[in-house]
C-alpha cells in the first residue's frame, strides 16, 4: 500500500515579499511532495511567464521562487476530501498564517489562489490584510473554466 504525505511544508526563505496560498495540495502534489505539481496546472508555466522567464522543471522551481522573492504555503493545514478537488473539502484546520508572517516579516504581499483558499483564508485570518497586501486570485488548476491570469499579473506586478 503506498504512503501518501498528509501535507507540504512552506517553502519560504529570507528575503521572500510574497506568499502564494492554496487551499491544500492535491494528491499528485502530495506524492512529488512539491506544489502544483499536477500536470495541466497552470502555476509553473503561467507566474514562469509573468517574470519573463522559462517555466521551471521541478528540481529548478526552489531556485526560481527564491530569485523572485516568493514563498509557498497553504490555507490549511489539513482536510477530509475524497480525490483533489476543493470543492469536495468536508472538514478544514487552517495554518496559523498569522504566526507565519510574524516570523517572516519580509513579506507584504499575499495572493490566495482559489474560491475554497479564499473562504478559509478570510475566515481565519481576519485582521491580517490590515498588516500585508491581500490579492484573491483564480486557481491555476486545470479544472477552473474561468481562469484568468491577468489577476495574476496584476496582483503581482503591483508595488510591494
Amino acid at each position: 500500500m503506498e504512503t501518501i504525505p498528509d501535507h507540504l511544508a512552506p517553502i519560504v526563505y529570507d528575503d521572500s515579499e510574497i506568499l502564494i496560498l492554496g487551499s491544500f495540495p492535491g494528491i499528485a502534489s502530495l506524492k512529488a511532495q512539491q506544489y502544483y505539481a499536477k500536470p495541466g496546472n497552470r502555476f509553473w508555466p503561467m507566474i514562469a511567464k509573468i517574470y519573463g522567464e522559462a517555466t521551471p522543471a521541478p528540481e529548478q522551481r526552489n531556485d526560481f521562487l527564491k530569485r523572485n522573492k516568493i514563498a509557498l504555503w497553504d490555507v490549511f493545514e489539513s482536510v477530509v476530501r475524497e480525490g483533489s478537488s476543493d470543492a469536495k473539502i468536508v472538514k478544514s484546520v487552517p495554518n496559523n498564517i498569522a504566526d507565519f508572517l510574524n516570523k517572516h516579516k519580509t513579506i507584504k504581499k499575499i495572493l490566495v489562489a482559489g474560491k475554497k483558499a479564499q473562504q478559509g483564508f478570510e475566515e481565519h485570518n481576519k485582521g491580517i490584510k490590515e498588516y500585508v497586501e491581500y490579492y484573491p486570485v483564480p486557481s491555476t488548476s486545470g479544472a477552473n473554466a474561468h481562469f484568468d491570469e491577468n489577476k495574476w499579473r496584476e496582483a503581482l506586478e503591483k508595488e510591494n
